[in-house]
């Protein structure tokens, strides 16, 4: 069930307020819902009711049960002695709660006054097979449905930007600094999804020593290796074996197949001639995915998409931040928007289920996002498909 969802709609006043009642049949009037409270203590603050005409200020907490205020612990709590209203979305147990004071504020049970629609999605929230939209987005326009999905997209991007911006050196020129930022995003993306740390690791291990840069590639596959504590003729310093994992994955995806692959992909990128057309990026990734296939297993193509558009592309948008050039940003985030992508099974079919047009999140990236950082998120509240169909 989500708090969040029962906050937004509180704020939002999205049930008949008109003639509301308290458990123990007084008449309530909400003067103001208050405001919400992001840090520690009550939901709501600086709230105005009126229990059968008479006047109180205070706080709103929101509960989906009555026991969770004791579960909580907020009969222990001396924040909660200001809560003048508690509100209830669904129980059976209807109680009247204790405040660490020993009073007890007006319990108001929500339920009786929000629509059939609003309780239908609750429901579904409690239903980890269904999204809590399911069955009610004919309602929505389709207009609504394409901008949630080039929100959550472009959202996806800038998730990758940052990502990789915990990666940048301040210290060094802008485009070494890029090389170093790309470098390490390749690292970890290989790793995905059991050995993306001891990836970047291996990567910042390797930095320290600039010796590396002048090897050949077959030399620095060689060395990389031996730092990852996986040769068992020469045991590494730094790494133990036992650090990698070998279970749970598909064959290519091994660090015995990776750690050769980012350390190809490393050599390219140190090469790359001075008069890089930073303007033209599909040309750039195409030296730097080359592969020699003599030294390392070629990489899978799917693999190849993912890491041009998740770890390639932000890249180029932040070389463009380094260089201060507005141009090279765009055009990494157009080249991003035209991408297509295989999306998992189990997510279309969420999507699938709940009646949303295929066209909307078919091989689009932002379709992971949507499911990931929203639908699975529980960040409902925050979703465009979700708010229309509140509000409405």
């Amino acid at each position: 069930m989500n708090e969040r969802l029962f906050q937004y709609i509180w704020s939002n006043l999205y049930f008949d307020f008109r003639r509301l009642q308290t458990i123990d049949g007084r008449n309530l009037t909400i003067v103001n819902q208050g405001q919400r409270n992001f840090g520690d203590g009550p939901d709501f603050l600086e709230a105005e009711i009126k229990i059968d005409g008479l006047s109180f200020h205070g706080a709103v907490e929101l509960h989906l049960k009555a026991k969770e205020w004791y579960e909580h612990h907020h009969h222990e709590d001396k924040k909660y002695n200001s809560v003048i209203l508690h509100v209830l979305l669904f129980d059976k147990d209807l109680v009247n709660v204790e405040r660490a004071d020993g009073t007890q504020p007006v319990t108001l049970f929500l339920k009786p006054y929000i629509s059939t629609k609003i309780y239908t999605v609750f429901q579904k929230l409690q239903q980890t097979d269904k999204l809590p939209c399911s069955g009610l987005l004919d309602e929505v326009p389709l207009r609504i449905k394409n901008q949630q999905w080039d929100k959550a997209h472009t959202e996806y991007f800038d998730y990758k930007v940052d990502q990789l911006t915990r990666f940048s050196s301040g210290s060094k020129q802008p485009v070494e600094n890029w090389k170093e930022i790309l470098s390490a995003g390749l690292f970890d993306g290989l790793g995905i999804n059991d050995n993306r740390s001891a990836m970047v690791r291996l990567y910042e291990i390797l930095q320290n020593n600039d010796d590396w840069k002048i090897r050949s590639k077959n030399s620095l596959i060689n060395t990389i290796w031996q730092l990852s504590g996986l040769d068992e003729k020469k045991p590494s310093s730094f790494f133990h074996k036992n650090e990698w994992s070998f279970s749970g994955s598909r064959p290519s995806n091994q660090p015995d197949i990776r750690i050769p692959q980012a350390a190809g992909l490393l050599y390219n990128i140190q090469h790359l001639p001075n008069n890089i057309p930073y303007h033209e990026p599909f040309k750039i990734w195409e030296s730097i995915i080359r592969n020699d296939a003599e030294v390392c297993q070629p990489i899978g193509k799917e693999r190849k998409n993912i890491l041009f558009a998740t770890v390639f592309l932000p890249s180029i948008h932040i070389l463009g931040s380094l260089l201060g050039d507005n141009e090279l940003k765009t055009i990494a985030l157009k080249s991003w928007r035209t991408l297509k992508s295989s999306i998992p099974a189990k997510i279309l079919k969420k999507f699938e289920y709940a009646g949303l047009e295929s066209q909307i999140y078919k091989n689009k990236f932002g379709t992971v996002y949507q499911y990931k950082h929203y639908c699975n998120a529980n960040r409902c509240q925050d979703c465009k498909l979700m708010k229309y169909i509140l509000r409405t």
